[in-house]
């Protein structure tokens, strides 16, 4: 249950309200004052300590309450048509209402018990909790795509760079036909040829000469290879050649 759950400040112990609001309740005059010993300073000082650990625990119990059975309103809690004696009720503590409206944490106003900040300063909504971290999540899942998709895009770019300059210097003679394979390639595989392999076919390609590498990949384009041939081992020509010894035998 939603209700079940609140967050609870590790040094509420130590808030200058909680102190003021044990002080209040601890005060002579207060309704409280006949259960309190007033006799040595020593007395005092425990049951002051003690009184912050029953403001805190009371504390505890009311917000739970108000988590359960009060209505929001912005970042405000409701407890309709309460008062504050019916605070007093629910922690068990004579003038505990009096004390809080006396440090801002409860108003009294036509609507019932107002709790300012309730969402903000003592508790949290956990459906808003839970869409804050689907939230956060997101946001890192999208960061991380965003810098795997700029480092990809940045080594693909260097990648590209250094091939063109590995081209420049092996292609020399034939650089209009590397281009147009080097297209080719992009165009059937879906992607650039990476730096081993342009260094490899290009190397190769330069001790052929550039007459004979320019006519190989030529040919390899018309014969929608997906490495570079050799035109001089043209299967199809073969083929038509042995078909016409035939022919003229017959």
């Amino acid at each position: 249950m939603p209700g079940d759950w609140i967050k609870m400040r590790t040094d509420l112990y130590r808030d200058p309200k909680v102190i003021m609001i044990a002080d209040q309740l601890m005060c002579e005059d207060g309704q409280l004052a006949g259960y309190i010993s007033q006799v040595t300073q020593r007395d005092s000082n425990v049951t002051s300590n003690v009184m912050r650990n029953v403001t805190v625990g009371a504390l505890v119990t009311l917000w739970g309450v108000t988590r359960n059975d009060g209505t929001r309103d912005g970042d405000d809690a409701i407890i309709k048509f309460a008062n504050r004696g019916v605070i007093d009720d629910i922690v068990d503590l004579p003038g505990f209402g009096d004390a809080l409206a006396s440090v801002g944490w409860v108003i009294e106003d036509d609507m019932g018990l107002r709790f300012p900040r309730f969402f903000e300063l003592h508790n949290v909504d956990p459906s808003e909790d839970q869409k804050e971290k689907n939230r956060d999540r997101q946001r890192r899942y999208r960061e991380r795509k965003r810098n795997v998709t700029v480092t990809s895009f940045r080594n693909a770019r260097e990648e590209k760079s250094r091939v063109e300059n590995i081209s420049l210097s092996l292609c020399e003679g034939f650089a209009e036909e590397w281009k147009r394979w080097c297209d080719y390639f992009l165009a059937t595989q879906g992607r650039d040829l990476d730096e081993i392999s342009a260094e490899t076919t290009l190397m190769e390609l330069s001790r052929r000469g550039p007459e004979k590498a320019a006519k190989d990949i030529t040919f390899s384009i018309l014969k929608n290879a997906k490495s570079i041939l050799d035109s001089d081992n043209d299967l199809s020509k073969r083929n038509q050649t042995t078909k016409s010894k035939n022919k003229l035998r017959i």
